[in-house]
């Protein structure tokens, strides 16, 4: 039987007999799973291999053993930053499925990883919500979704109990990447990124670099402006980035946080929608 067959047998098996499988020695099978990981049908990589994860998980079928087998070797292997320069190609959804296969065995228990390994999985996180170029959410081939995806998981790890401020500041400069890419996210995209720099006020990050972060992006929209004049870089980064802040502070402000915050967001989205 092809790994196919094998894996849709298995969605169709009780829990019982799910666990039973997985109980039994099964890396090699494990390997397959991560193998079909970012593979071109929508069929197999989404509506079998992926289901199969999440039914595993929730059936508590995957050994704690297995757990880490799946995330070191997809971190060894460097799915998460698979061809990264690539755009409009089929290794988008290794890229973005690597996150949420690492999100998905975390999201309960992000404390099973070693400090070190913990480490290169943020890395290679941050990595992609930073450099990913292949923006698309949805595709002839299947939900893309990496921007998602690796804020997602981004989010889980920030739980490890080694994350730490020193942190925040990589994370906010990834978030920001990306309002430089001459897109106009149109699929919740600046709301999950809104959620993770939520997050990381709640983590003791001082407003003044939040501050900082907001009046950096200004300056360089501004330069971007001076330099381009309304270029189609400029039109976008704007629109992006008046979205991004609008949604931003309104959020703060029904968080009831920063008032510093809000009070320089707002005076940047006044003074930008007055040009």
């Amino acid at each position: 039987m092809t790994y196919s067959e094998v894996a849709s047998n298995l969605l169709q098996q009780d829990v019982p007999a799910l666990q039973a499988f997985f109980a039994e020695a099964q890396e090699d099978f494990l390997d397959q799973m991560i193998e079909h990981i970012g593979v071109e049908s929508p069929e197999v990589r989404d509506y079998i291999n992926l289901r199969l994860l999440i039914k595993a998980q929730e059936c508590n079928a995957l050994t704690s053993e297995q757990q880490h087998y799946l995330i070191r070797t997809i971190i060894e292997q460097e799915l998460l930053i698979f061809k990264l320069n690539t755009i409009s190609s089929t290794a988008v959804f290794t890229r973005s499925l690597a996150a949420e296969w690492v999100r998905i065995l975390l999201k309960d228990n992000v404390n099973m990883l070693e400090n070190a390994v913990y480490t290169t999985v943020l890395v290679q996180a941050v990595s992609l919500l930073e450099r990913e170029r292949d923006l698309r959410s949805y595709t002839e081939q299947g939900l893309a979704y990496s921007i998602v995806n690796s804020s997602n998981l981004i989010k889980v790890l920030m739980e490890h109990s080694t994350f730490s401020e020193k942190d925040c500041p990589l994370i906010l400069g990834a978030v920001s990447a990306n309002f430089w890419k001459n897109t106009v996210f149109i699929d919740n995209e600046e709301e999950v990124m809104i959620d993770l720099v939520q997050k990381l006020l709640t983590y003791n990050l001082k407003e003044e670099l939040v501050i900082e972060w907001v009046e950096q992006i200004f300056d360089k929209l501004n330069t971007i402006q001076a330099i381009e004049g309304y270029s189609e870089l400029f039109l976008h980064a704007r629109t992006l980035i008046l979205n991004f802040m609008k949604s931003f502070y309104f959020v703060t402000k029904f968080n009831n946080g920063s008032k510093k915050i809000q009070a320089v967001l707002s005076q940047f989205i006044n003074d930008w929608h007055r040009l």
